[in-house]
C-alpha cells in the first residue's frame, strides 16, 4: 500500500505541470481602477492576472471615447474576479441581470514599448465587448440593454496588441439577462503574446490530455459492459467518464464551442449543469455495484432520485432560473459523496477487497470536487480540477484491476500445479477408488448379511414375546376363570397372590423389553461423568458385600495396579448404568453359586496407547456352570439356558441382553466362558485414560 501511495503522489505531481499556470504571489493588485505593472518582468514566461478593484459604472454602456471626452468620476469600483451581484451600495446594482462598463488602466514600464502583448479572457457572464487604446479587439455574444437584444455567448478567447503608450487602457462593456450572476467572474490574463499564446497551447494540450483519456476510458469500460453485461459496473464507470468529458469541454477553454461556435449558449450551460448532476448519480450507482453489502438501498435511491429531479428541473427551466440551485446542487454533491466515502470506510473494515485503494481515489476525487465549489464561488484559483481528480480515480480503479488481475494470475497458477500433479497421481488414485468399490460391495454383502440375521432375530424376537407373555396370560386367565366357575373362592388369598405374581411379571418383562428397545434406537440419555476407576469398582463391591456374605458366599474383590508408573486410570461413564451391569452380572452369580461358594470381581488394566488404554472387569462365580450348548445364546432376549435351567430361572431374559447394550454403549464389549459344573466368568471392558496423580485428585 505505501508503494500505491507512492505512486499516487507521483501521478498527481506529474499532472500537475499540465494544470494551467497562475500568478505569482508577488503580482500587484490593482487598486482604483488602476494596476501598476511597471516592474513586472515579461521576459519570464509568467502571467500578471489584473486583479483588484476596477472602475465600474452600471446601467451604462460607455465606449473609450467617453472618457477622453472628460474624465468620468466611476459610480464604483468593483473587485474582478468577481461577479457584481454583491457590488457596492453606491453602484445601486442589486440583482444578477443587467449591463454596465468595467475600466481599467495599465501602468507599463517605458521598454515594454512596441512590444507584443496579449490578454486571455476565459469567461465573461454572459457577453462582452472589449476595446484596448480605444480599439476594439473583441466580442463574444452580443451586447444589450434588455434580455431580448443582448445574445448570450460564452468561451475563451486571446486578445493580441502592441502598446504604445506607458498607460494602457482597457475597456468591457458586460450585459447578463441570462443567468443568476454577471460580470467578470474570472481573472484577466495579461502577458507578452508569446507567453499568452504558450499558456493558451498549454491549456488545449491539458484539456485534450484529460478529455481523450477519459473518452477512451468510456469507450472502454462500455465495451467490457457490452462484453459482460451481468456486471454493471463498467457501465457506470463508463457513464461518469463520458459525463465528465461533456462538462470538462464545456468550461474553461470551452473547447466544444470553439471548435463548434454554433452550439446554442443555452443547450451549452444546461449540458454543463446536468452533466455536474448525472456523474454523482452514477458514481453513486457505481458505489453501489462494488459495495451493495454496505450501501442501504434508501440512500441509494434517494441519491439517484434527487439527482434525476435535478436534471429534470434543469432541463425544463431556463439558465437565468435553474442557476439559481446551484448552491443546493453543491449540498447535493458534498453529502452524496461524504456518503460514498462513509461506505469505502465501513467496507475497508470489513476488508473488503480493493476497498482501501478506492476510498483513496474517492477521496481525490472528493477534493477536486470541493475544489470545483469553490471555484464556482471565485474562492479558488485552480481553475476545474474534476477530470484531474476523476483521472486519480481512474488510476486507483487500474491499479485494483491489476492486483485482481495478478491475484487471478496466481490462482490460476497454483490450480495449474496442482492440476498436474492431479494428473500424474491419477492411475494411482483411480486404483484407490477401485479397491475402496470393492471395500464398499464387501461392506454392502456383510451389510445385507446383517440385515438378514436381524430379520431372522426380529422373527425370533416376535416368537420369544408371543411366548414368554402367552405362558403368564394363560395362567391368569385359567384362574380368573376358576373363580368365576366357582372352582376356587374369589376371595383365596393363594389364588390372588398368584395372579399378583404373574402382573408383576408381565410388568417386568414389558419394562425391561421397552428399555432395551430405547437403548438400540439410542433414545435414552447417557449421564456421562469422570470416575476413578478402582474407586468406583470398591464402592460397588462395598455396596453388595453384605448381601452376597450374607447368603453364605464369599465375595473378593482383586485388583491390580496401573501399568504406568505415577498415571492412574479414569473412565467416563454413566455411574447408574454401570452399577445397573454390576447389579445384574452380581445377582445372577449368587442365583447360581450355592453356599460356600466364592464370587469373584477382578479388574485388570492393560495400556493400548500412548497415556490410553481399556479396563477389564469380570465376575467369576464357582457355581454350577452353562451348558455349552447355551453359550451363544447367553446375551439373547428372554434366553434362559436349556429345558432343565430354565425350570429354575426366576428372571424374563432380558437382563444380559441390557447389561450388553449398556456396554455397547460405553464403547465395550461383553463376553461370557463357562463349562457345565466348573461355574461361569462375565467379563466386560470400558476404554480408559491414564492420567497424571495431581490430575487424578482434581477429579476426585
Amino acid at each position: 500500500m505505501r508503494f500505491v501511495l507512492i505512486v499516487l503522489v507521483a501521478m498527481c505531481c506529474a499532472l500537475s505541470t499540465l494544470i494551467p499556470g497562475y500568478a505569482a504571489d508577488d503580482v500587484p493588485l490593482a487598486e482604483q481602477g488602476v494596476i501598476d505593472l511597471t516592474q513586472w518582468d515579461f521576459t519570464d514566461g509568467e502571467i500578471a492576472y489584473l486583479d483588484g478593484s476596477w472602475e465600474f459604472y452600471w446601467n451604462k454602456l460607455l465606449v473609450p471615447q467617453d472618457f477622453s471626452t472628460k474624465e468620468k468620476s466611476p459610480a464604483a469600483f468593483l473587485r474582478v474576479p468577481g461577479d457584481w451581484n454583491n457590488s457596492p451600495p453606491e453602484s445601486g446594482q442589486v440583482s444578477g441581470q443587467g449591463y454596465g462598463t468595467y475600466r481599467l488602466k495599465v501602468k507599463l514600464s517605458n521598454s515594454e514599448l512596441l512590444k507584443p502583448k496579449g490578454l486571455y479572457i476565459s469567461s465573461v457572464a454572459s457577453a462582452y465587448k472589449l476595446w484596448v487604446d480605444g480599439e476594439l479587439l473583441a466580442e463574444n455574444g452580443k451586447i444589450g440593454t434588455d434580455p431580448a437584444e443582448m445574445q448570450p455567448k460564452n468561451y475563451a478567447k486571446i486578445v493580441l496588441f502592441t502598446p504604445k503608450h506607458s498607460e494602457v487602457e482597457i475597456v468591457i462593456q458586460v450585459a447578463n439577462f441570462s443567468q443568476r450572476k454577471g460580470g467578470l467572474w474570472k481573472s484577466i490574463g495579461f502577458a507578452s503574446e508569446e507567453t499568452i499564446l504558450y499558456k493558451r497551447d498549454l491549456n488545449v494540450a491539458y484539456g485534450i490530455f484529460v478529455i481523450g483519456c477519459l473518452f477512451i476510458m468510456a469507450l472502454y469500460h462500455f465495451a467490457i459492459y457490452l462484453i459482460r453485461r451481468k456486471n454493471k459496473s463498467p457501465l457506470f464507470f463508463g457513464a461518469l467518464c463520458l459525463s465528465i468529458v461533456l462538462r470538462s469541454l464545456l468550461l474553461d477553454e470551452t473547447l466544444l464551442v470553439r471548435f463548434f461556435p454554433q452550439i446554442d449558449w443555452t443547450l451549452a450551460v444546461k449540458v454543463e449543469y446536468i452533466t455536474i448532476v448525472l456523474s454523482m448519480v452514477f458514481i453513486v450507482l457505481f458505489a453501489h455495484t462494488q459495495y451493495g453489502a454496505e450501501m442501504n438501498k434508501r440512500f441509494r435511491n434517494f441519491f439517484v432520485l434527487v439527482g434525476l429531479a435535478f436534471s429534470l428541473f434543469v432541463l425544463v427551466t431556463p439558465p437565468r432560473i435553474f442557476t439559481y440551485g446551484l448552491t443546493a446542487i453543491e449540498v447535493y454533491l458534498l453529502v452524496s459523496y461524504l456518503y460514498i466515502i462513509a461506505v469505502h470506510l465501513l467496507a475497508a473494515i470489513r476488508k473488503r477487497p480493493g476497498s482501501l485503494l478506492n476510498g483513496i481515489g474517492h477521496l481525490a476525487f472528493l477534493l477536486t470536487i470541493i475544489n470545483e465549489i469553490l471555484y464556482y464561488r471565485i474562492a479558488s484559483s485552480l481553475g476545474s480540477l474534476v477530470p484531474l481528480g476523476l483521472l486519480v480515480f481512474l488510476f486507483t480503479q487500474m491499479l485494483n484491476l491489476s492486483i485482481t488481475f495478478a491475484q487471478s494470475l496466481t490462482r490460476v497458477e497454483n490450480l495449474s500445479a496442482e492440476l498436474q500433479q492431479i494428473n500424474e497421481s491419477l492411475e494411482e488414485k483411480i486404483a484407490e477408488r477401485t479397491v475402496a468399490l470393492q471395500e464398499a460391495n464387501a461392506g454392502l454383502q456383510r451389510a445385507n448379511e446383517e440385515l438378514s440375521t436381524m430379520e431372522q432375530s426380529r422373527r425370533k424376537l416376535l416368537t420369544n414375546i408371543s411366548h414368554e407373555l402367552g405362558t403368564p396370560l394363560t395362567s391368569i386367565q385359567g384362574y380368573i376363570k376358576a373363580m368365576i366357575d366357582g372352582i376356587v373362592k374369589a376371595d383365596d388369598p393363594k389364588f390372588l397372590r398368584l395372579i399378583y405374581d404373574k402382573t408383576v411379571f408381565l410388568h417386568r418383562i414389558i419394562r425391561d423389553l421397552f428399555e432395551l428397545t430405547k437403548m438400540e434406537a439410542k433414545q435414552v440419555p447417557f449421564d456421562y461423568s469422570t470416575q476413578g476407576l478402582v474407586p468406583y469398582v470398591r464402592k460397588i463391591y462395598e455396596k453388595f458385600a453384605h448381601d452376597l456374605k450374607k447368603d453364605d458366599l464369599q465375595f473378593v474383590l482383586e485388583s491390580v495396579n496401573s501399568p504406568i508408573a505415577g498415571r492412574v486410570p479414569l473412565v467416563s461413564i454413566d455411574v447408574v448404568r454401570i452399577e445397573q451391569v454390576f447389579s445384574n452380572l452380581l445377582v445372577n452369580a449368587a442365583k447360581y453359586t450355592p453356599a460356600g461358594g466364592t464370587i469373584r470381581l477382578r479388574v485388570g488394566l492393560l495400556a493400548d496407547e500412548k497415556w490410553g488404554g481399556h479396563a477389564v472387569i469380570s465376575v467369576e462365580d464357582t457355581g454350577k456352570g452353562i451348558d455349552e450348548k447355551d453359550l451363544p445364546y447367553i446375551f439373547d432376549r428372554f434366553y434362559k439356558g436349556s429345558e432343565q435351567s430354565r425350570k429354575h430361572a426366576a428372571g424374563v431374559g432380558l437382563g444380559l441382553a441390557i447389561s450388553k447394550e449398556i456396554i455397547a454403549i460405553h464403547q465395550g464389549t461383553m463376553e461370557v466362558e463357562s463349562s457345565k459344573g466348573a461355574g461361569s466368568t462375565f467379563r466386560f471392558t470400558l476404554p480408559v485414560r491414564f492420567v497424571p496423580a495431581e490430575e487424578y485428585e482434581e477429579v476426585i
